[in-house]
């Protein structure tokens, strides 16, 4: 049986950006109408049709979308057209009965399969629509076209010999390297959109047809796919994930799982099936029905028929005939922070986005907003230029100002994303005080830490307590926010604004009624500390250095020694601490020490 087809296989990664289209076309020749019709992808509607040459039968579009190329299997040449206008710019004479087509990845050159008596291929010079030289497969009858990512190399069908020709492209040498044998009669050849694998459809094998996957690295075949009969093109979704493949006598389209090369699902269509695109977004299937002269529009989900979009007589184009578009893809919509203390800066976590568009899709801004914008931070943004099938980050973090509770924001990404151009995705994030290691009185506004070797940070005062002193361990402690002159004691670490600032260690003694009681207590300070107290009183000497008390009704400093009774306290200079001894009977009072100069 002989195999039925028309049209191209065109390479599906694209690069440049030199041309914006303001909606998605698809350009669909009518054989036997010798014309084209120029369908609103967005309304799927034929907005114009055109007349092309004898017997048209395949398309190719630039890799910026500007031009179409239309071949004339009767009238051997291709129709050049102006996106912009859809007016015909030219005609470039080639060889006999030219079919399928692909453009390089550069947009430099334009090759044309002659499947005719010269049974050739012509390389066509993008830039002055010339041709470059023709070159042969070596023999047998050239048909699909697919390039390389590099557009180094170029994967050919040879249909009478069974197998792919391999072309080298690089300073248009265009000599065959290398053939990998395939299956009967291959006709569609197509590249995945990672450019590592090329899929051939072979359009006879017994009963059946089948799709031969060639790993791009090894040129080998790794992989056999059985499908419906008579397939003869093939496109992938935006992802690579899925190959979609019509099968022209089967009336059906095979749908291929990439990743284990294994038949998911079967679309059944109506009619003779040549030609299946996308739209923009992957949605639609456009598929090209010879039989009943339309282009048919099936959810590429589910299979099912959506629509028929009436055309010429007899279409027939396989292969991509969709204008190409950029479109961004993020990989999340929501990013959302665990509680962050305030003050603290979360991780930063990380917004993947990609371009599954045909053609590169600038970024030009990346910002935040709304009312809590300034408690997240843009950490790194490498997004500018993505080429089709590449990806970049936005790095984000969540830093809570002044205040607890929920916070949220939105990103804003602005970019030529044809169905998305300001794509936002919100953040959340909860801010949090510490835990509850220490409880804050409110009315004098000292709180009591309640655990060892805890760190607790509260509006712009930063405090850590680092050890007890042993005599005291079994008592409370707590930090005054007072502006006093004693100065911390050394095992209370305190970071403020301004040095004016200190903490108060205090000791809550509780009342032993009609006993006597002895406590020694050692209070310890730095040279730092010293220091710092001197910043009041220039001249001080060590030796000046006071222990010091207060109660929580009388504010006012007093030295120890001269108001208690029954106290020693011994100052050792060298050690930098005040032992003190105590006997006599506790007053139901608190007691705040600390060390200061007079």
């Amino acid at each position: 049986m002989k195999k039925i087809y028309f049209g191209l296989v065109f390479l599906a990664i694209i690069f440049l950006p030199a041309f914006v289209l303001a909606a998605p076309y698809a350009y669909i020749p009518n054989a036997v109408s010798n014309t084209v019709s120029v369908i609103n992808v967005a309304t799927s509607q034929v907005i114009q049709t055109i007349i092309a040459g004898n017997a048209p039968n395949g398309t190719a579009i630039s890799p910026d979308g500007s031009k179409v190329y239309i071949s004339n299997a009767s009238s051997d040449n291709v129709s050049v057209f102006d996106v912009a206008t859809n007016v015909k710019i030219t005609d470039i004479s080639v060889g006999d009965s030219p079919n399928f087509m692909a453009c390089n990845n550069a947009g430099t050159r334009l090759y044309v399969s002659n499947s005719g008596t010269s049974n050739d291929v012509y390389s066509i010079n993008i830039a002055n629509n010339t041709v470059v030289n023709s070159f042969s497969i070596g023999g047998g009858d050239p048909v699909g076209i697919a390039i390389s990512s590099d557009d180094s190399k170029a994967y050919i069908a040879d249909t009478d010999n069974n197998r792919v020709a391999i072309i080298n492209l690089v300073n248009d040498v265009n000599t065959v390297t290398n053939y990998i044998a395939v299956q009967e009669e291959p006709a569609g050849v197509i590249i995945n959109p990672a450019g590592n694998k090329v899929y051939v459809a072979n359009t006879f094998d017994a009963d059946y047809g089948s799709v031969s996957v060639i790993d791009v690295a090894t040129d080998t075949v790794s992989a056999t796919i059985p499908v419906g009969r008579n397939p003869i093109s093939m496109t992938t979704s935006k992802d690579g994930t899925q190959l979609f493949v019509v099968n022209a006598i089967s009336g059906s389209i095979s749908v291929i799982d990439t990743n284990t090369n294994q038949v998911t699902n079967t679309f059944l269509t109506s009619g003779t099936p040549l030609g299946i695109d996308l739209n923009s977004s992957g949605t639609k299937l456009l598929v090209v029905d010879s039989y009943s002269d339309a282009v048919l529009e099936i959810d590429s989900s589910t299979g099912a028929y959506l629509n028929s979009i009436p055309v010429g007589n007899f279409p027939a184009t396989p292969g991509n005939f969709v204008t190409p578009t950029s479109l961004i893809d993020v990989d999340s919509s929501s990013l959302v922070f665990s509680n962050t203390r305030i003050g603290k800066e979360s991780a930063i976590q990380n917004l993947t986005v990609a371009n599954y568009g045909r053609i590169p899709l600038n970024v030009s801004s990346a910002s935040l907003s709304g009312s809590n914008s300034l408690n997240f931070i843009i950490k790194s943004n490498n997004c500018t230029n993505l080429t089709y099938f590449s990806s970049c980050t936005i790095g984000i973090s969540f830093k809570p100002k002044k205040t607890k509770g929920a916070k949220t924001a939105s990103l804003t990404i602005v970019s030529d994303s044809f169905d998305n151009p300001s794509t936002t995705v919100s953040l959340s994030g909860n801010a949090v005080y510490a835990k509850k290691f220490v409880t804050k009185n409110e009315k004098t506004k000292e709180v009591l830490i309640k655990k060892k070797k805890t760190t607790y940070y509260t509006n712009d005062l930063n405090f850590s307590l680092n050890s007890y002193p042993k005599k005291l361990k079994k008592k409370k402690y707590y930090l005054n926010f007072e502006k006093k002159t004693a100065y911390p004691l050394n095992y209370i670490s305190a970071k403020t604004k301004a040095l004016k600032k200190y903490f108060i260690l205090i000791s809550n003694f509780k009342k032993y009624s009609g006993k006597m009681y002895s406590v020694k207590m050692t209070f310890k300070y730095t040279q730092k500390q010293f220091k710092n107290l001197k910043k009041r009183n220039k001249s001080a000497k060590e030796k000046d250095l006071k222990l010091q008390f207060r109660t929580k009704d009388n504010l006012e400093w007093r030295d120890l020694s001269d108001n208690w009774k029954d106290i020693a306290i011994t100052h050792n200079t060298k050690k930098n601490t005040f032992k003190v001894k105590y006997f006599s009977k506790f007053e139901e009072s608190k007691y705040y020490f600390g060390i200061g100069l007079k």
